[in-house]
């Protein structure tokens, strides 16, 4: 009998220890759904055609500069931040602002269908030109 009632206890201490602990693969696959990260750039406006997608499915990491490759390197005309995402644009390679004036990136996290309509982004001064056909390199990190 004492047997029966000691293995009754480990059985309710095992039950009470799983059901504190959470599902782990769950867990994990709920962030992955929720943590998207990059960005998809296109050299038409409207996100329509010459797109390429980059992002932590392909090994991006938050604030890793991605240089552009030769289809899309000063050829973009629409990007749109993945869900998640606050994506800085730049007109050099290297993810690096070498204008005078900081005038040399923009800062995103929703879609723009048309590079034309959209200037550098400096909150100091502002900025003239834009955006078409500029871009180099690119940041993104989570929202």
């Amino acid at each position: 009998m004492k047997a029966t009632v000691i293995s009754v206890l480990t059985v309710l201490a095992g039950f009470q220890l799983a059901a504190a602990l959470p599902s782990t693969s769950k867990g994990a696959s709920d962030l992955a759904a929720r943590a998207q990260l990059g960005s998809k750039l296109c050299v038409s406006t409207n996100l329509s055609a010459g797109c390429e997608t980059i992002s932590n499915a392909s090994g991006m990491m938050p604030g890793q500069c991605i240089a552009l490759d030769s289809q899309l390197f000063d050829n973009v005309s629409s990007i749109a931040p993945l869900a998640g995402s606050w994506c800085t644009y730049f007109k050099a390679q290297g993810c690096q602002d070498t204008t005078s004036n900081g005038c040399g990136k923009f800062d995103a996290n929703s879609p723009i269908n048309d590079l034309t309509t959209v200037s550098p982004t400096n909150p100091s001064t502002k900025c003239e030109g834009n955006m078409d056909k500029k871009i180099r390199s690119f940041l993104c990190n989570y929202v």
